[in-house]
């Protein structure tokens, strides 16, 4: 060792600072889904006592300060895994907006057409964030609503899981 020179960092406490990041990430992330499913319940139960004007600005403001939240923590100060993970809180909400705005303005709940208005809002976002978790849930409901697409366009009653099988099991590979 050179006079003046600093020990190099043992292997083993990058590899333990290593599984503590991904721990806090995954942590984060599954704190963000507990959320994002108890928000999506919130608004669900209590959906009808709501005002119009209530629900909209419920909905579009906890999107805008779940953004916002999410670009400080990630960008601005020294917690990016959490800023991901509440910038994917913020997709979730995104979702759910998407479907109670449909429902209040007379679009069927059951239109898969929203997964695809979701997976496209929510796509850019997963680039721009280079976060797996968000093109992860970006993917899954573009699948999500091309199977159900399917399940609707074949209309076979009870064998129709089976297209919607071998529809997933030949667009896999593809």
């Amino acid at each position: 060792r050179l006079p003046g020179t600093i020990d190099p960092v043992p292997r083993s406490a990058l590899r333990a600072r290593s599984a503590y990041a991904r721990l806090i990430a995954v942590l984060a992330t599954l704190g963000a889904i507990l959320v994002g499913v108890g928000a999506i319940l919130f608004f669900a139960s209590n959906w009808q006592d709501m005002p119009g004007m209530g629900k909209l600005a419920l909905i579009l403001g906890g999107i805008a300060v779940a953004y916002i939240i999410g670009y400080w923590l990630k960008y601005e100060s020294r917690y990016p895994r959490i800023g991901t993970a509440i910038i994917f809180l913020a997709t979730l909400l995104f979702g759910a907006g998407i479907f109670l705005v449909g429902q209040a303005y007379h679009m069927k709940a059951n239109d898969p057409n929203l997964l695809f208005w979701w997976s496209i809002g929510v796509l850019p976002l997963a680039y721009f964030a280079r976060s797996r978790s968000i093109l992860s849930l970006a993917i899954l409901a573009a699948l999500g609503g091309l199977g159900w697409k399917a399940d609707s366009w074949l209309e076979n009653g009870d064998t129709s899981w089976v297209f919607v099988f071998a529809f997933y099991a030949v667009l896999g590979p593809a």
